[in-house]
């Protein structure tokens, strides 16, 4: 009895021990939290990786810790956290910020962000999620962790910069200043007091700064928050030339209302007249086609309609010689019976070479019926040939070709659907039978005249130009071929155009010059009316 009495307690012995020992093994292979007798404060394992041994301060601390997915698994915990023992999660994220190469963002009550550590502040992104708090934590957490390392990255990029602009003779805000991000279409406008806040995409922008009347500036950021800038005005636009009437003006002594077209818009366009050519350049115009032919007449309003009996056009002055800018033209026409004639509109101004033009002024305003009295109450369109300038002689040659077609062709009958319709139109009285039309077996399918009658038409321009001169004298020579096929055929223009300017500065006080001008065009011309109008022929 003693013998088992001995060999049970052996057992029993032999078995505390080994639990002793599973428990210590137990214990020092996993990451909880132990007691710290001596200070009273509970220590964080730290034999694995880092994002392990944040899981344990999030369970100890209730806290939350958002990155990237994989961004922390094979990094080791800092030597420093070892050993590391607080009773606040502040503490540790100091000392992870100190001892690591991650930056630890608090966004919200208990909320962190780790990212790689960067110059640039996480403003951008704590003011995005800052408005998470009224969510539950679980779906806090969930959009947390959708923010990827790349986003968050580019938000911290994001930079924030204000500031006043005034102008630099008397300090006064300008409202209303263009302040753009070079190279982005990300832009504000300031004040009433001059004031702008814009963010920008980095600190290392640039931010141009732009006014009416005023030279633009262009200013780097470098990190800088506010900038203010004194905005100078541009005296060169101001001093500018406008021709007014018989003589010219500047822009600062301008009161009358005058809208000017320069010569690079002008080249933008391509067109018959210089009147065609208006449309769309210049604002408080409106400009009319009245037909779709080359050389057709354009209408053009600055007043709007302001007379019942007499026509509305302005007056065109062309190097101060006053021109009508309309013309009749006789064309043959078809109606019901199968021919006729009638008139149609040109335009006087597609002799006039656009190639030629400098610049257009037009007088909208009562200063031209103070220069030109009745003839420009409907306002004045001036117009200023090319001069020679002083220098070297310069030859040059522009040309272009192009081609012209319709875009869409209406969708007609055929015969036989034409011949049906007219006899339904017949037996219900509205018109009498056709004896062409009885016999619907007899028809085929027709003509479609719009295969006849549109084409597509070339269109060709070439300009020779020759200037040059001294300090006295300067010249200028040009001669011009201009060719439009109609897409209607038998529509068609062409101009043969040569301008010699000669000018002479006899002494200081006095200047002789003289302008020559050979036009000679060619327009054959189709009627366009709603009646007899061979549009109109063609598709009924």
């Amino acid at each position: 009895m003693k013998k088992k009495d001995h060999f049970l307690w052996t057992r029993l012995l032999m078995l505390t021990a080994v639990l002793v020992l599973e428990a210590n093994s137990f214990s020092q292979e996993m990451f909880a939290l132990t007691a710290d007798s001596n200070k009273g404060r509970q220590a964080i394992s730290s034999r694995e990786s880092l994002s392990q041994y944040l899981t344990q301060l999030e369970q100890r601390f209730n806290v939350v810790f958002s990155y990237e997915s994989g961004l922390l698994d094979n990094v080791s915990v800092p030597e420093a956290l070892r050993n590391f023992q607080a009773d606040e999660i502040d503490p540790y994220v100091k000392e992870i910020q100190r001892a690591s190469k991650y930056q630890v963002d608090k966004v919200g009550l208990g909320y962190y962000v780790i990212t790689p550590r960067q110059d640039k502040p996480l403003m951008p992104l704590l003011q995005r999620i800052a408005g998470l708090s009224n969510s539950s934590r679980n779906e806090e957490k969930i959009q947390l962790e959708m923010l990827s390392l790349r986003e968050i990255s580019a938000l911290q990029q994001t930079f924030q910069v204000k500031g006043r602009v005034v102008a630099a003779e008397t300090n006064e805000p300008l409202p209303g200043v263009t302040v753009l991000e070079k190279g982005t279409t990300n832009g504000t406008i300031t004040n009433a007091n001059g004031e702008y806040s814009i963010t920008l995409t980095g600190p290392d922008a640039i931010l141009s700064f732009s006014y009416v009347g005023y030279k633009t500036e262009e200013v780097a950021v470098s990190g800088k928050t506010v900038i203010n800038l004194s905005l100078v005005e541009d005296i060169k636009k101001l001093e500018e030339i406008v021709v007014i009437g018989y003589g010219t003006q500047r822009k600062t002594d301008l009161t009358g209302a005058v809208a000017t077209v320069s010569e690079q818009a002008l080249k933008n366009t391509i067109s018959t007249s210089i009147d065609q050519a208006l449309q769309g350049k210049a604002a408080g115009v409106q400009v009319f086609q009245n037909s779709g032919q080359p050389g057709g007449g354009v209408s053009i309003r600055i007043r709007g309609a302001g007379s019942i009996n007499s026509g509305s056009e302005p007056l065109y002055v062309i190097d101060g010689v006053q021109v009508s800018a309309q013309a009749q033209g006789t064309a043959v026409g078809f109606d019901w019976a199968g021919g006729g004639n009638g008139q149609t509109a040109v335009s006087a101004l597609s002799t006039l070479n656009p190639a030629d033009i400098v610049s257009v002024e037009i007088l909208k305003d009562a200063s031209a019926s103070a220069i030109y009295g009745s003839r420009g109450a409907n306002g004045v369109v001036i117009i200023t040939t090319k001069r020679g300038k002083a220098g070297e002689s310069k030859v040059n040659y522009d040309a272009y070709y192009g081609w012209q077609t319709l875009p869409k062709r209406m969708d007609v009958m055929n015969l036989r659907e034409y011949a049906s319709y007219q006899n339904e139109l017949a037996d219900l009285g509205l018109i009498t039978h056709r004896q062409e039309f009885q016999d619907l077996s007899i028809l085929g399918n027709g003509t479609d005249w719009q295969d006849a009658v549109f084409r597509t038409a070339p269109v060709q321009s070439h300009q020779i130009s020759v200037s040059g001169g001294n300090e006295r004298t300067t010249y200028a020579l040009t001669g011009g071929y201009f060719a439009q096929d109609g897409i209607v055929i038998g529509s068609n223009f062409d101009r043969y155009s040569a301008r010699l300017n000669l000018e002479n500065q006899a002494k200081d006080w006095i200047k002789v010059g003289s302008n020559f001008m050979v036009s000679r065009t060619n327009e054959r011309i189709t009627l366009n009316d709603s009646d007899d109008g061979v549009i109109t022929a063609t598709l009924l």
